[in-house]
């Protein structure tokens, strides 16, 4: 679900490293 994480979150690299892990582990959490 990782590589698949990034797919979905096309914003998240925009982000902050920080913010970018927060959101990526709420939506992990929530499809996986």
């Amino acid at each position: 679900c990782g590589r698949d994480l990034l797919l979905q979150l096309p914003r998240g690299e925009a982000l902050q490293p920080g913010e970018r892990l927060a959101a990526a582990d709420g939506h992990v959490r929530h499809q996986c």
